[in-house]
């Protein structure tokens, strides 16, 4: 038995090096990446601080002034490797610590799935994930999300591993506390989710709630408060995760872009009548507003929804010129008359039909979601010029996508009262609340973490049901 689960985990590990292999030669256009990191318009956000702290020591973006507008989680392994290696050299051995964490976080999934489930099932789920998962190709690029992805199925792996021990369990909880704490400050927006988390971890033996509490908490207080100190110190003031959200007079990190506090605003109406708020898909309603090449009439990009609220097609034209000219000279007036007429936009909207802006148009945003074409901002091409084998592939990627969400809702629901599956669902529903109802912004890569949790959610439930049991006796008769 020991032989075979060996065998297993040596057959996880190489399809995990060939999956990877694969992703590397296919990544740019067919062709094979002339380095391991791919660098990205968010890469000197997170790394940037790092080096100047190195170079002239200061956490700073550039020059002397003090930064904390992003969550320093991708500077804990970038920042050791500085002190050893110049950028371009600790830039590479990042991507490769990236690959082999995420190799060892999929072999540790399959051994605790192994030990729950048969265990050619818990092979054949852990392949399936391993070559059809959508954002294979995220673990090249200098980004979090290739360690955020790792440390949550470290948390799946200590989850599992705390829930069914017999044994005390104190070490383990402190170091889920430590993943928990450092997926936290990778991936902010997980934050409200992994702290009920780790309650609810914490509280699963009555007897020893406090201390249990005390172990899994104990790495996000320590590490929080290094966090906010180190900010009172820099900018004289509480700032307990990011500038962006401290509110006083930070001047505004992204005024000459996108994502300026001024067009954030602006999400929640479009949101309200179910439109998109990813500003670089061409067709979407955001773009429309950004784009001074979007020659589109209003009446063409909004829906009659919003045009019985009450809202005139000329004026939302003169609202996108306003939008327009505040990209060509900054002007802190005609930026709060942006985020002005984007909250009385919203306001009008709900007002003028609640149950649509509450309930359908999310319900409509949440099919545009599980209906995505999740490879359309892969680096290997179009679609038409691939070849047959990458067509395949990418074709088998959404299918896995249109399966796995949806199904992963549905059953999320029917195991609400299952405790030890609590964190599948909520990190489900959690994901799916948080963006549809407070960042207003749906895009799939943010979606990983969900579909991760429906995915593990799935391989659970099909892997203990009689139909596999059932299934796996009747191919051995057929051998």
């Amino acid at each position: 038995m020991k032989s075979v689960a060996a065998r297993s985990s040596v057959y996880i590990v190489l399809a995990t090096i060939v999956t990877l292999a694969f992703t590397w030669f296919s990544f740019e256009d067919g062709q094979m990446l002339n380095s391991l990191t791919v660098k990205t318009a968010d890469t000197h956000e997170h790394l940037n601080p790092s080096d100047n702290f190195i170079d002239r020591g200061v956490y700073a973006l550039r020059g002397d002034e003090p930064y904390a507008v992003r969550m320093p989680g991708y500077a804990f392994p970038y920042l050791p490797l500085r002190l050893f290696f110049p950028v371009e050299v600790a830039r590479v051995v990042l991507v490769i610590l990236q690959l082999l964490f995420y190799t060892w976080s999929i072999l540790l999934t399959f051994r605790w799935l192994q030990k729950s489930l048969q265990p050619r099932f818990a092979l054949a789920a852990v392949l399936v994930f391993v070559f059809f998962n959508y954002l294979n190709h995220i673990h090249f690029k200098l980004l979090p999300v290739s360690f955020a992805m790792s440390a949550l199925l470290m948390l799946f792996y200590l989850h599992h591993r705390i829930t069914f021990s017999q044994q005390r369990t104190t070490g383990l909880l402190f170091i889920f506390g430590l993943f928990a704490t450092w997926l936290f400050f990778l991936r902010p927006f997980l934050g409200p989710i992994l702290i009920v988390w780790m309650l609810l971890l914490g509280a699963r033996s009555p007897a020893q709630t406090f201390r249990s509490l005390v172990l899994v908490f104990l790495p996000l207080v320590i590490i929080e408060t290094a966090w906010i100190t180190r900010n009172y110190m820099a900018f004289d003031r509480f700032v307990p995760l990011q500038t962006t959200f401290a509110g006083g007079e930070f001047e505004d990190h992204y005024k000459d872009e996108e994502t300026k506090a001024s067009i954030l605003a602006l999400r929640p109406f479009i949101s309200g009548f179910g439109g998109d708020n990813v500003w670089y898909f061409p067709k979407s309603e955001m773009s429309w507003f950004l784009s001074g090449e979007d020659k589109r009439t209003a009446d063409e990009v909004f829906p009659e929804i919003v045009f019985n609220a009450g809202i005139s097609a000329e004026e939302l034209h003169s609202y996108k010129q306003l939008i327009q000219d505040s990209y060509k000279t900054y002007d802190p007036v005609n930026e709060a008359a942006i985020t002005a007429k984007a909250r009385e936009l919203n306001t009008q909207l709900k007002s003028a039909a609640p149950f649509h802006y509450h309930i359908t148009a999310r319900f409509h945003t949440l099919l545009n979601l599980f209906s995505a074409n999740v490879t359309q901002d892969w680096n290997s091409g179009s679609f038409t010029d691939a070849s047959l084998l990458s067509k395949g592939y990418r074709l088998i990627c959404v299918a896995l996508w249109f399966i796995v969400m949806p199904l992963g809702v549905i059953l999320s629901l029917l195991s609400v009262f299952n405790l030890r599956k609590l964190h599948y669902i909520l990190l489900i529903w959690g994901m799916l609340f948080l963006f549809l109802y407070i960042v207003n912004f749906i895009h799939f890569q943010y979606f990983i973490f969900a579909y991760m949790a429906a995915f593990m959610l799935i391989s659970e439930l099909l892997g203990k049901s009689n139909l596999i049991h059932i299934l796996s006796q009747r191919l051995k008769l057929l051998r």
